[in-house]
């Protein structure tokens, strides 16, 4: 599970630090980073064929999500579409 502690110990810094230097050079928060990641992994899984019969919500729970209207949500913010409407874009 991907989280500002877990990589902060990766690569053997604090997550002050880290928080820090993601703050300033992505200019975007470390949980938006991660949920625009989380995002584009999900685009590339589904407009792959061996994916196009994946429920939304095992996308979401490939890409590190919970919930289905979290992952919903951090969809439409970057994409302006719904995975739905995404998949069905394809």
């Amino acid at each position: 599970m991907a989280s500002l502690p877990n990589l902060s110990k990766k690569i053997g810094c604090v997550s002050h630090h880290v928080s820090q230097v993601i703050n300033e050079r992505l200019e975007k928060s470390f949980f938006e980073w991660m949920a625009e990641l989380r995002v584009e992994k999900a685009k590339e899984l589904l407009s792959q064929n061996e994916n196009q019969n994946i429920t939304i919500e095992e996308l979401a729970e490939r890409v590190g999500y919970n919930s289905k209207s979290s992952f919903n949500k951090a969809f439409k913010k970057y994409t302006s579409q719904t995975p739905t409407q995404f998949k069905n874009s394809l």
